[in-house]
């Protein structure tokens, strides 16, 4: 694989980014325009209970399935890597996301493994997503006091 230039680096990581801030706004158009209506996605992978999802509209299914049940959420892009071969881009992005759900607050570490192909509004959209956790951490929440 080609290390891509930074140019080429600008399309793939949008699409991440809007990604992320899709689950964060809970938007379902937006986590829908990254992925290829063909896609595929891995959950959990390496863990006991990984599980695979076909098809866009199955994947943001199965997303809302989980994130409905989540108060506020942040998931941070940590670092990235960007490859190119052919056709395709591999995108690894390293992200730290925390969830507020009850009264505990998950922060858990995961790397997305994404191949990504031209199209969608973001220049690129993933056709295969593997996410993989890497740690993760519960703690109760305290009591957020804001104006």
């Amino acid at each position: 694989m080609n290390q891509a230039t930074e140019t080429e680096n600008d399309g793939p990581l949008r699409t991440v980014n809007a990604y992320l801030h899709g689950v964060d706004m809970k938007d379902r158009a937006a986590i829908a325009a990254v992925f290829h209506k063909d896609a595929e996605t891995i959950y959990n992978a390496g863990a006991v209970d990984q599980f695979s999802v076909s098809g866009r509209d199955a994947i943001v299914a199965q997303l809302f399935e989980i994130i409905d049940g989540f108060g506020p959420t942040v998931h941070a892009l940590a670092n990235y890597g960007i490859a190119t071969s052919g056709g395709d881009t591999k995108v690894d992005s390293v992200v730290v996301a925390h969830v507020l759900k009850g009264g505990n607050l998950t922060m858990r570490g995961l790397v997305y493994s994404d191949t990504m192909v031209r199209g969608g509004d973001n220049g690129w959209v993933i056709v295969r997503r593997e996410h993989r956790p890497l740690w993760q951490t519960v703690t109760p929440a305290g009591e957020t006091r804001l104006p």
